[in-house]
């Protein structure tokens, strides 16, 4: 499996193939309860969760890509409720233990961004837009009702803020306990261009969100300057019922770039089965997409995506920074 054969610190061959490709995940397609209702051994897991406490258990890992000197363009923020009922945050400029997790008290909001490489050419560093928007995202969450959070007012304040020249694709997303049905958790979110999250159930995925670009390869983005800048209030909504027991991976291109959701659900499995905490987790999916990135003749997501638009042999991994945010939904506790 690819997290023993990381694990063990072989490299995997071309293992993607196609037939992997989700079809589920048409963009636009929004997620319905129902969907979720009329499984039945879904159900099972949020009767015995009725009433009991929620905690978001959450870990990031930012790694820059192996071709980058300036330490990356990518940024993220996790901010959570703590113990003490006080709003505690980390981000990736003050994480001492790189691997460390924390524990949110029935509220997190997360947030990634990847600033746009090419402003590199014009002698500017985005990764410095990026931190700057996450740094923002994050005030502007000390604001937000934790009963009822806003990703996208939090998306569309923070880019009011910068000031920093770049610019950034981001995705923030808030985990809060359902105010609909008891024992179960509401994912809101907030994306504009190809960051997103996968929510991983069991070994499937349960949802992804749509990428939002304007042609292959060029991702709708938030800028600090107006004509180089998307219209935030143009970032898609969403609003997905989750369990006790369910995933979030919330991550930059990097990530989605080489490895299809359905690879990203069964290393999720794999490393909770034994144990891992979110924060290990996240550094085990970076390693992973590193490792494919390097990877020549592996088939990815963006290599078909490229095959797609007129590239017919381009096949292989993406070197890229990527980013990425896990969060477990936990119920008393219980991963």
């Amino acid at each position: 499996s690819m997290l023993q054969s990381l694990v063990v610190g072989h490299s995997h061959g071309a293992s993607a193939s196609t037939a992997q490709r989700g079809s589920g995940n048409k963009p636009g397609a929004r997620v319905a309860a129902e969907a979720a209702s009329n499984n039945p051994s879904i159900s099972t897991t949020t009767t015995n969760a009725a009433g009991k406490e929620l905690d978001f258990y959450s870990g990031a890992a930012c790694i820059p890509s192996v071709e980058k000197k300036n330490g990356g363009e990518d940024a993220y923020f996790m901010a959570y409720l703590s113990e003490e009922n006080t709003l505690q945050s980390t981000s990736e400029s003050d994480s001492t233990e790189p691997q460390e997790s924390f524990k949110g008290r029935g509220y997190c909001m997360l947030g990634v961004s990847d600033g746009v490489g090419g402003w590199a050419d014009m002698g500017i560093d985005a990764g410095a837009y990026s931190r700057q928007l996450m740094h923002f995202a994050n005030q502007v969450t000390q604001e937000e009702d934790a009963s009822n959070p806003n990703p996208k007012r939090v998306l569309y304040k923070a880019v009011q803020e910068t000031t920093a020249k770049g610019s950034a694709t981001v995705c923030i997303v808030s985990l809060t306990p359902s105010s609909q049905t008891s024992g179960m958790a509401n994912l809101r979110a907030a994306n504009l261009g190809d960051s997103g999250f996968i929510v991983v159930r069991e070994k499937q995925v349960l949802y992804k969100s749509p990428v939002q670009q304007h042609s292959f390869n060029f991702p709708y983005q938030v800028s600090s300057i107006p004509k180089y800048s998307d219209n935030p209030m143009n970032a898609q909504t969403f609003d997905v019922e989750v369990a006790p027991g369910d995933t979030v991976v919330l991550a930059t291109d990097g990530l989605f770039d080489n490895l299809y959701p359905e690879e990203v659900a069964s290393i999720v499995h794999e490393a909770k089965a034994s144990g891992r905490k979110p924060g290990e987790l996240a550094h085990i999916l970076a390693k992973i997409t590193l490792e494919v990135a390097t990877d020549k003749k592996r088939d990815t997501p963006f290599s078909y995506g490229a095959r797609q638009v007129g590239f017919p042999h381009e096949y292989g991994g993406k070197m890229d920074d990527v980013t990425i945010v896990c969060s477990y939904v936990m119920a008393d506790s219980r991963m």
